[in-house]
Parts: structure tokens; C-alpha cells; sequence
């Protein structure tokens, strides 16, 4: 088990990439039109412009078209996202973990 310390600092490095993640998974009925931040706040792609963030907001888009192509499901989103936290950069106090986890 990792230290509090460490998994504070795994979402701190990774948050975004967590939002952006689960952004594409529930924007995939939209088949890469629409995004879906949270159930209340959803951009279709004429407002991407307007953000500042387009060029992100397009590849959110592709990874939500590669998620419905591929047919990706609840576990396995869950899988990528532990594949985001366990690839963190930083080193972490539980580094050793870290590495007898990924074997």
C-alpha cells in the first residue's frame, strides 16, 4: 500500500490526464461531437474554439473515437487509469512499491 504522501502526490501529477480520460469515456455515445465533462456540462465541438484548448480538446475527441471503436468498457478504463497513475514520473517515497507492483 502506498503512503497517503504518495497517492496525494500520484493524483497531484496525474489529474489531468484522469480528467481527460474519463472526459473521453463518457463522451463516447457522442462518437467524438460532443465531450462530457461531468453530467451537466457537455461542449459540442463548435465551442472547443472558444475554450482556448481546441487542439486538446480534438485529441480527447480521438480517444474517445479509439475507445468506441475498441469497444472499451468500465474495467478497462479502469486499467488505463491505473496504467496513468503506476507510469507516474516523479519519484514517490514507495518507489520500491512502485516497481514490484509493475512486475
Amino acid at each position: 500500500c502506498l503512503t497517503l504522501s504518495d497517492q496525494v502526490h500520484l493524483i497531484e501529477c496525474c489529474w489531468m490526464e484522469l480528467l481527460l480520460l474519463n472526459c473521453a469515456f463518457r463522451s463516447m455515445e457522442y462518437e467524438g461531437r460532443t465531450l462530457v465533462f461531468a453530467p451537466d456540462f457537455h461542449l459540442e465541438r463548435q465551442q472547443w474554439g472558444l475554450t482556448g484548448m481546441g487542439d486538446v480538446l480534438e485529441q480527447v475527441s480521438a480517444v474517445s473515437e479509439q475507445m468506441v471503436l475498441h469497444g472499451l468498457n468500465k474495467e478497462e478504463l479502469l486499467l488505463l487509469q491505473a496504467t496513468v497513475l503506476v507510469n507516474a514520473v516523479r519519484r514517490l517515497d514507495s518507489f520500491v512499491k512502485i516497481q514490484e507492483m509493475r512486475q
